[in-house]
């Protein structure tokens, strides 16, 4: 009889480590491709940001002074010379290596966006007299 009222015990416990292994896996990965999908929609922000920014000077021939109108995300936009600028944006993940951009190809223009985990900028810049298109902009190559 003892050895009746244990073994369900044991059983029960054992089923209930491997339910809660699995739900902390689960949920690690729930949370994983939150973070990537947040990720992306903050880069396909600043593609968008990137390209308003090419029309303003392709119109303007002059960088834009801020993107307060523009941007109700709060990306940061600052100037930083005559034909330069940066936007800055933070991330959940890093988008550093080849192997994380292939493993997330859904990323807009990925190789262009490379960051680490964390505050990271992009430093741009444009000829004002012929702006080219900022998806032709290849950093590192």
């Amino acid at each position: 009889m003892a050895f009746s009222s244990v073994m369900p015990k044991k059983y029960l416990i054992g089923v209930g480590v491997v339910l809660v292994t699995f739900l902390v896996f689960h949920l690690q990965s729930v949370s994983h491709e939150s973070a990537i999908a947040r990720d992306d929609q903050k880069l396909a922000h600043l593609s968008e940001l990137e390209e308003d920014i090419y029309a303003f000077v392709r119109r303007e021939h002059q960088l834009p002074p801020s993107l307060s109108e523009q941007d109700p995300n709060g990306y940061i936009y600052q100037v930083t010379g005559p034909s330069s600028y940066q936007l800055c944006a933070s991330f959940a993940l890093p988008l550093t290596t080849e192997a994380e951009i292939q493993a997330n190809t859904n990323r807009v223009d990925a190789r262009r966006w490379r960051h680490a985990a964390g505050e990271a900028c992009f430093d741009r810049s444009l000829d004002l007299a012929y702006p080219q298109d900022p998806k032709q902009f290849n950093p590192g190559e």
